[in-house]
C-alpha cells in the first residue's frame, strides 16, 4: 500500500481529476473522437462494399421477426444495412422488437467493415458476423 507524504487528501469526490494537468482535456478528445457520427447515418441498397466505404451495420432476423434497428435516426428493418459516415468509431444501436421492448448495444463500427447483428433469444442485440470489404 502507498502512502501519500506532504499533501492533504483531497476533500472532494473526484480526485481523480488531479492525476496530472490536462488529463481531463485528454479524456474529453478521446471521447469525442472515438464515437462514429450520431447523425449522418442513411440506408444503403448496395450489398457490397469496397475497402474505403464507410463503416456499415447490418440487422438480421432469424427466425423472421419483427423487428427493427435505429443508428443517429435512421431506421432499418431485416436484410437492410445503414452506413454511417467517414471515420470509425463506436455507434450506438437501438433494436425494438414488435412489442416496443428497446435494447440498446454499442458497437465498433469500423472503415471497410460491415456488422451485422441478430437479436437472441433474450431480446439483446447480438453481433452475428463482421466482415471486410472488397480490396477496390
Amino acid at each position: 500500500m502507498l502512502a501519500r507524504v506532504g499533501r492533504p487528501r483531497s476533500r472532494h469526490p473526484g480526485e481523480c481529476c488531479h492525476l496530472a494537468p490536462g488529463t481531463g482535456a485528454m479524456f474529453a478528445l478521446v471521447a469525442v473522437t472515438a464515437c462514429a457520427a450520431a447523425s449522418g447515418w442513411e440506408r444503403v441498397e448496395r450489398r457490397t462494399c469496397v475497402q474505403d466505404d464507410p463503416p456499415r451495420v447490418c440487422l438480421r432476423a432469424e427466425p423472421d421477426q419483427p423487428i427493427w434497428m435505429k443508428i443517429g435516426g435512421t431506421r432499418a428493418v431485416p436484410g437492410e444495412c445503414l452506413q454511417g459516415g467517414a471515420h470509425s468509431g463506436w455507434a450506438r444501436v437501438r433494436v425494438v422488437d414488435g412489442t416496443g421492448v428497446v435494447s440498446k448495444r454499442i458497437v465498433w463500427a469500423r472503415v471497410g467493415r460491415t456488422i451485422e447483428l441478430t437479436k437472441t433469444e433474450l431480446g439483446r442485440p447480438r453481433v452475428s458476423a463482421r466482415s471486410r470489404c472488397a480490396l477496390p
